[in-house]
């Protein structure tokens, strides 16, 4: 999220009044005294304004906006502050300007701002998970009798906002009341976090005031509200215990290394930073669509409750766990996050309510998910992505997967050819590459966006990604001009075809272990040895290879880097078939192949340099957030069409609860898409987010397409002679392993994230600088 100045001067601030240890021992005085509230930081906070950023300025306030309270709710969970802010300035206040009349609020916003008035909204009761539809509360005559437990606030508040029930109507409604009156006692007593200001409320004919009748809506709206600005207070208490257990890491020592190497633990600090950004990326669109007033903002607010409840309890257990021993002790610091993350996923009801709320809000609205937000984009590009869906919706259908269904193979690749051939007729194929070749001559934006609307039509473009993703871009960085001019219309056209000849048996994930050799003859080199895992080869005219030219030096200095026809003579090629049925894999022999020396691309036993240059040219690319499986809306369907104990499984909280949260990490996936976008747009190098993107997407697709499976029941073992994973929830659980493993397996990408995100030491390499041969 993008500050303003004015915003990050905000941020800045509230980093200077709580850092620093002193303030950690602040907080374990408070918590062993009759203190709730630490009144220094709460005075402190309202000379800064932080209680005024929700009052309009004609009451006295700053008159900012839910931003500014979300960049401050943030640092208050880096800190685990003891202020009531999200309850009194937060929900108290938007409720006084939503609903009090003008008297009223003339009487409590400037006390608000300056934080002499403290407020809290009682609405749980014993029994209820979060709004009761029955409170055991009432308003009899103009005064509120009974009682309210664990109240966040209530321990320090002077005024309340009370769900209850109206004695002579019987409506619910809500009520402002004074905690100072006689008639009210409020008790203090011990909880899972107390420096979260709790107490139970009890009313014995206190004086109220009637705010609103439809109070279940209206509650829910201020629940919403809080909703969000807790989701970015969990997401800074996550990101603390995440940059605390890194940083043990680094220090910490354990059989003669420091245990940020332990791959274990590694994989601990990846999933804790995974489940960071989620979170961070459902809490940021939540803010967006509750600024838009969209639609979707009910659904996207509990996804952010959802996915920041969980990231924060996730880092706050594992924080501890990696801190071994000393975590547990008082003097540790991270006792008071993991007190604080349970607490805050219960603050505003657990999470079997915030499924249910999210579950009930997606199958409403139908809402889509599956769009890059496209706030971040400029004029220029929102036209161009008009003209590309223009477009597409006019060709793309007759080349769609339901038009080509039945088709054999050979016919399949023919209309493939032909679509990209028609691609390349309106300067849609191989949009990045020069025009002079063929190429369309635009921007890695402009790519992306067509990437991601093609997508929808289920198009044979994935015939060609590799073509002309890799393979040609690096005949066009490094082949002689008359090479580009032979090579690249025909491969852009989709004529010819290319593949990646990278993988072999014992060179995987550590490809510069291949053992496929050059030999130099003259102005030629002999190939042989075994290629694996080749995509498309059995359709291909040509590949890019990276061979083993000098066995006597450490093996990333011993390679170089050709291109190869393969019609010659002792290229032998193999299909693989893979369990899910037929496969585009294959494996590739060469038997004393001849490659002309001006087939190489770079210098001799360089080839691991233009390796790697090839491998970066598609750093940028769109993952599906579904991992290129069915829509998760396809599976909310499932859900309502299958029945559990006689009732639709989708009334079924253990079935909310799942898709709550697959759900929630697609909307996080959303925004890192979103931001990710929205940096190439202005020039900048993305961060992280395509390993994030990869490893959250495709685990995703095989966990929801098992649980479609277990909703499924007995009957769901049967697959259609068709099935397509992109449309078939029961092929698209079974053809997902490879997407596991392909473009880096899960372990390697959090071995990536922990090591060059988080700074953990990187995996011992005992053959790193040994001859290859000897290795």
């Amino acid at each position: 999220m993008e500050l303003t100045q004015e915003q990050s001067i905000l941020k800045d601030q509230a980093q200077r009044l709580l850092s620093g240890e002193a303030y950690f021992d602040r907080l374990r005085e408070l918590a062993g005294s009759d203190h709730v509230c630490d009144e220094e930081i709460w005075r402190r906070a309202a000379e800064l304004g932080w209680q005024a950023v929700l009052v309009p300025e004609a009451f006295g306030g700053l008159g900012l906006g839910l931003t500014e309270a979300v960049v401050l709710a943030e640092e208050l969970g880096r800190s685990v502050a003891a202020i009531p802010f999200t309850q009194s300035a937060v929900l108290f206040t938007h409720a006084i300007v939503q609903l009090a009349d003008a008297a009223e609020q003339e009487r409590m916003l400037p006390a608000l701002s300056q934080g002499r008035v403290i407020g809290c909204i009682a609405f749980a009761e014993e029994g209820s998970a979060a709004i009761p539809s029955a409170p055991q509360v009432e308003c009899r005559g103009g005064a509120l009798y009974g009682s309210k437990p664990s109240v966040a606030g209530a321990a320090c508040a002077s005024h309340s906002i009370v769900y209850a029930r109206c004695a002579e109507s019987g409506e619910v409604g809500l009520y402002l009341g004074a905690l100072e009156s006689p008639a009210v006692t409020v008790k203090v007593g011990t909880y899972l976090d107390d420096n979260m200001q709790y107490a139970d409320v009890c009313f014995d004919g206190a004086p109220a005031v009637a705010l609103a009748s439809d109070a279940e809506s209206s509650l829910a709206n201020i629940l919403d509200m809080g909703a969000l600005v807790y989701a970015f207070e969990q997401v800074g208490g996550a990101q603390a215990c995440l940059d605390m257990a890194s940083a043990y890491a680094l220090q910490r020592k354990a059989f003669g290394q420091l245990i940020g190497g332990f791959q274990a633990i590694k994989h601990n600090l990846a999933e804790m930073y995974t489940l960071v950004e989620l979170a961070r990326g459902a809490a940021s669109q939540a803010l967006l669509a509750q600024l838009a007033g969209s639609a979707t903002r009910v659904a996207a607010v509990a996804a952010a409750r959802f996915a920041a409840s969980r990231a924060f309890e996730y880092c706050a257990k594992e924080n501890i766990q990696i801190h071994g021993g000393i975590g547990i002790t008082w003097e540790a610091n991270c006792h008071f996050y993991y007190r604080r993350s349970k607490t805050l996923s219960m603050v505003l009801g657990g999470t079997p309510y915030w499924a249910e709320r999210l579950v009930n809000a997606v199958v409403s609205r139908g809402q889509e998910t599956d769009e890059l937000a496209s706030h971040v984009e400029p004029e220029d590009l929102k036209c161009f992505r008009a003209q590309v869906r223009e477009w597409l919706t006019q060709h793309a259908p007759a080349y769609s997967a339901q038009a080509l269904e039945g088709l054999s193979e050979a016919e399949w690749v023919a209309k493939a050819k032909e679509w990209m051939a028609l691609r390349a007729e309106h300067g849609y194929a191989a949009i990045t590459m020069p025009k002079r070749y063929g190429g369309g001559g635009g921007t890695i934006v402009q790519k992306l966006i067509y990437e991601e609307e093609e997508s929808k039509f289920e198009t044979p473009s994935h015939l060609f990604h590799i073509s002309q993703g890799m393979p040609l871009q690096i005949v066009c960085n490094r082949a002689t001009e008359a090479q580009k001019e032979a090579l690249l219309p025909p491969g852009i056209r989709g004529e010819t075809i290319w593949c990646q000849l990278f993988s072999e048996p014992s060179a995987g994930t550590d490809l510069a272990a291949v053992r496929l050799t050059a030999a130099r003859d003259g102005d030629h080199w002999i190939l042989n040895g075994q290629k694996l895992w080749t995509s498309w080869a059995h359709v291909s005219e040509y590949g890019i290879l990276l061979a083993r030219t000098d066995a006597d030096v450490p093996k990333h200095r011993g390679m170089t880097f050709f291109f190869v026809d393969l019609r010659v003579p002792g290229v032998e090629v193999r299909r693989v078939r893979r369990f899910a049925g037929k496969s585009e894999i294959n494996e590739v022999f060469f038997d004393d192949v001849v490659v002309p020396d001006s087939y190489r691309l770079g210098e001799v036993d360089e080839g691991w340099k233009v390796a790697l240059e090839t491998l970066m040219i598609e750093r940028y690319s769109v993952t599906d957030v579904s991992g290129y499986g069915p829509k998760i809306e396809a599976y909310f369907k499932i859900a309502e069409d299958t029945l559990i104990e006689n009732q639709p499984a989708i009334q079924d909280g253990r079935v909310q609860y799942e898709l709550a949260d697959l759900y929630s990490r697609e909307q996080g996936l959303l925004s890192i898409q979103s931001e990710s976008f929205a940096a190439l747009a202005a020039g900048k190098e993305p961060g992280p987010e395509g390993s994030i993107c990869k490893l959250v997407s495709a685990n995703n697709r095989q966990r929801i397409g098992a649980f479609a499976l277990d909703l499924l029941g007995p009957t769901g073992v049967s697959l259609a002679p068709h099935a397509k994973s992109a449309s078939c929830a029961k092929f698209s659980w079974l053809e997902v392993p490879p997407f596991r493993i392909a473009g880096g397996t899960d372990e390697t990408l959090r071995n990536t994230i922990a090591e060059r995100i988080l700074g953990m030491p990187g995996d011992h390499k005992p053959d790193k600088n040994v001859p290859f041969n000897e290795s």
